[in-house]
């Protein structure tokens, strides 16, 4: 980014021969940084108006005591030098400047006018807004204080440095390709293409408001990205606006894009799963970063020759030993089972270190079992295999030699206590994921929203919600849950194709664990012998709901049996 001097001006008004300049900021720019900043209010012997102190804070008392316009135009002049000026909605900065200088009779400066307004049209189509909070906002650049001068010369000369980039990306290079940008035909700077637009204008706004997954199309109608949606409408909408604003990639995706397809979920969960299944089986060329399904990872405990062992595995066992999992990844399950091994005595099965680092961490990782041992002393804590016991008998143990770790300033090892605690604190509120989410399992949900997921072997069956602040009728709601009931197995239960694999499986198992583990959550492991009608009623219950037998309720209930037989 070549020198430039950013400039902004608070006025009386907005027509340029009748009002006045009473404050000017500018920042300079030099070697793509702000290197100098100028700032005076001016005063210009005609009152402000109310409006624009209510605006910018500026009245007429704060101009008494400025200096006049002979004087910072002056020294405005002889910081700007011959440097080529930068503003947003620069025709208008331009007109006051020059109008300005001509009342004292002095010649306006020669020099080039950039304009961040015209450059973001060009680079950045499809704002609904060009005003400079829009713009910044869009490109990440912080908003502060408005509509001083200083404060906004400042935000224009980070959003001038931001659009100096994407401008060289298009090959406009330096502050003459940007001149010659800001004044390009839009066919020149890579105006958005004509299905955009379409896809923009007449799709977008007919999309669903709700959770869901989306499917973005080439022209032969081959899936190129899977995604997920709190709102379907707005996170689709969001690749189409801004296009040449986006990193490459996106701007490739959109590029090749034709067709949408959605699917409305009544849950973001079941979105979330839905999506991770599509992705697995589909395998979409811009989902680089999920094709592959996460690295989670199991606990086992178990008595091998008498010891107690603890070891670390990519899938689940089926012997008698203790499995806890489906966990985030190896390296939570790790410092779980060093955290186990060191208040119960067991042993970990662990690799040898194959590198300096990893043996000084293993040593590390002693030092600290060391300490928590050494609180644990001769107490019985064996029966700490049990997942909902282990947190509580470990924490205490694992806190204490914290303490006395930082009390001797060895804070590496308090580091490793810490983490160990905060695994064993996840592990106390998400629970062993699988024995949890065994067999068929209602799992409720109770916030702004009720969401109830019905989940089998650890892998969701579908899902059903509804605000509480809904008035409507509780028959309506219990027809939601029946309806869900009835699904199964048909064509509610979605799949996405062929076979899953165990990893996947860990992944939807994981999510569902931590979805349950947040919040104001509670799970019902529905009995065999009971009906449809009575696990709605205890669902309904869970979820804070009357389930009083209307009339309404019942003839829900009967239709629901009519259409299953």
């Amino acid at each position: 980014m070549p020198t430039c001097v950013v400039v902004d001006t608070e006025t009386t008004g907005i027509r340029a021969a009748d009002d006045r300049v009473i404050e000017i900021g500018a920042v300079r720019i030099r070697d793509g940084e702000v290197a100098e900043r100028f700032e005076s209010l001016v005063n210009p012997g005609v009152s402000v108006p109310w409006r624009i102190t209510r605006l910018t804070g500026i009245s007429s008392r704060d101009l008494a005591s400025a200096p006049g316009p002979e004087e910072v135009w002056a020294r405005f002049l002889e910081f700007s030098g011959d440097a080529p000026l930068v503003a947003h909605h620069a025709q208008f900065d331009r007109g006051f400047v020059h109008n300005e200088l001509r009342r004292l009779g002095l010649v306006p400066p020669s020099v080039d006018w950039l304009c961040t307004v015209k450059l973001s049209r060009r680079l950045l189509p499809g704002l609904t807004s060009y005003g400079l909070g829009s713009v910044a906002r869009f490109l990440g650049v912080s908003v502060g204080t408005r509509h001083r001068a200083l404060a906004d010369a400042e935000i224009t000369a980070e959003v001038v440095l931001e659009l100096a980039s994407r401008a060289a990306e298009q090959g406009f290079e330096g502050m003459t390709g940007m001149l010659a940008l800001q004044g390009a035909r839009y066919s020149a700077t890579g105006a958005v293409p004509r299905h955009v637009e379409t896809l923009r204008r007449e799709v977008v706004p007919h999309l669903p408001e709700g959770p869901g997954v989306y499917r973005l199309l080439d022209g032969r109608k081959k899936v190129l990205y899977v995604g997920k949606a709190t709102s379907l409408r707005e996170r689709v909408g969001s690749y189409f606006v801004a296009v040449q604003a986006k990193e490459l990639h996106l701007r490739e995706l959109v590029r090749r894009t034709r067709t949408i397809e959605v699917l409305e979920t009544q849950t973001e969960i079941e979105a979330r799963v839905l999506e991770a299944r599509t992705i697995q089986a589909l395998l979409p060329p811009y989902n680089r970063a999920q094709r592959e399904p996460g690295r989670r990872a199991w606990l086992r405990l178990a008595e091998e020759d008498g010891r107690p062992t603890v070891s670390v595995h990519a899938w689940r066992g089926q012997d008698a030993a203790e499995w806890i999992g489906p966990l985030s990844g190896s390296t939570e399950a790790r410092g779980l089972a060093e955290a186990i091994a060191a208040v119960t005595g067991a042993t970990v099965d662990r690799p040898r270190p194959r590198s300096t680092w990893s043996r000084e961490a293993a040593a590390q990782v002693a030092r600290a079992a060391g300490r928590v041992g050494a609180v644990v002393g001769d107490r019985e804590v064996r029966s700490g295999w049990n997942p909902e016991i282990l947190p509580e008998l470990a924490r205490p143990a694992i806190e204490e030699a914290m303490h006395r770790a930082s009390e001797e300033l060895a804070f590496e090892e308090a580091r490793i206590l810490r983490d160990w605690l905060e695994g064993l604190e996840r592990l106390e509120a998400e629970g062993c994921a699988a024995d949890r989410l065994a067999g068929d399992v209602a799992a409720v949900s109770v916030g702004e929203r009720v969401e109830i997921v019905l989940i089998r072997d650890g892998r969701m069956l579908g899902s059903c919600a509804w605000s509480r602040s809904d008035p409507g009728p509780e028959a309506l709601r219990s027809g939601l849950v029946l309806d869900l009931l009835g699904s199964r197995g048909s064509s509610r239960v979605f799949e996405a194709g062929g076979p899953v694999a165990r990893r996947t499986r860990n992944d939807e198992t994981w999510m569902l664990a931590k979805w349950i583990g947040r919040g104001e959550r509670q799970t019902v492991v529905r009995g065999v012998n009971e009906t449809d009608d009575a696990f709605v009623v205890r669902l309904l219950r869970m979820a804070g709901e009357d389930p009083a037998r209307d009339a309404g309720r019942t003839d829900s209930n009967d239709r629901h049996k009519g259409a299953a037989a």
